[in-house]
């Protein structure tokens, strides 16, 4: 009987060690590269190789997998939560994770610029916006692809 080889195992445990013993750029370069397969971003992120520049990079990647994305939406960190509401993968679930009215300033401007904002957060950033006389949001929400209420004012 031969021994089957399981080389996307094998491959993942090569990968873990080599892990340990890289820097931080270098896991940087890889999590960037175009090929760089998915297994390897969640092996990054679930494996404690994950420093705050790990996950700011896995928040602003496309191909960044939704659930790593999703429980990237519950750290603490502004920085990070910035760079996942520029991801035009950002959902809905996301933004509302992220979307919190003690920190209007920092996040609403993001949260409005990325397309696959929802109708009900931009009305409510639009409503707060004008309670706090801030007409700056004002313009980019009625500009929004998911503005329907012209008659909202």
């Amino acid at each position: 009987m031969k021994n089957k080889c399981n080389c996307k195992k094998n491959t993942q445990t090569m990968f873990k060690i080599l892990c340990k013993n890289l820097n931080l750029q270098s896991k940087i370069n890889i999590i960037n590269e175009p090929d760089c397969p998915i297994y390897i971003l969640e092996n990054l992120y679930d494996n404690g190789f994950c420093e705050f520049d790990i996950k700011n990079n896995l928040a602003k990647l496309e191909k960044c997998p939704i659930h790593i994305l999703e429980e990237l939406s519950k750290c603490n960190d502004k920085i990070i939560k910035v760079s996942l509401l520029k991801n035009n993968k950002c959902t809905e679930m996301i933004m509302r994770n992220i979307y919190n009215e003690d920190y209007f300033f920092e996040f609403s401007e993001y949260l409005i610029k990325n397309k696959n904002c929802p109708l009900d957060l931009l009305k409510k950033v639009y409503i707060k916006s004008k309670e706090y006389n801030y007409y700056g949001f004002i313009d980019n929400i009625k500009s929004h692809n998911n503005w329907k209420l012209n008659d909202f004012e």
